[in-house]
């Protein structure tokens, strides 16, 4: 950093690039990233010693944050996922069957048997999002 007068009493700070004795690669490195499922919004990916290099430091990590986009059916909640849907009158009474698609497209069934009240919550265990790291778990 070098500091220069640029009139009575205002001084500007500027970075010089200073020839070197040490060589740094310039690569184009194409980095592939891999999500696993499972994985949630804000959790970061890091790759050590990828980032630029200059003389005499060691170059840094390369960080990947993730973010979640919305999805138009379902809303996650740590690893749960939350769908809602609207039953008619005579099911609410009765109880009923019924399917939907999973996030990864296969058919999930269920049935509620007897009266549903209002704002009822039906829990499906081990249809959540699957563990990162453990993707058989839910």
């Amino acid at each position: 950093m070098v500091n220069r007068q640029v009139g009575p009493g205002f001084y500007v700070q500027q970075q010089e690039v200073v020839r070197s004795r040490h060589r740094c690669r310039q690569d184009n490195t194409k980095i592939e990233v891999t999500v696993e499922q499972g994985m949630h919004s804000g959790q970061s990916i890091k790759f050590p010693y990828m980032s630029e290099q200059s003389p005499g430091q060691i170059p840094g990590a390369v960080i990947f944050k993730l973010k979640q986009a919305q999805h138009r059916q379902f809303r996650r909640e740590g690893d749960d996922l939350h769908f809602t849907m609207i039953v008619g009158l005579k099911a609410a009474l009765l109880g009923f069957s019924s399917s939907f698609k999973h996030l990864d497209a296969r058919e999930v069934h269920f049935r509620v048997t007897g009266v549903t009240k209002p704002m009822h919550i039906v829990q499906l265990r081990g249809q959540g999002m699957p563990r990162p790291n453990f993707p058989s778990e839910f």
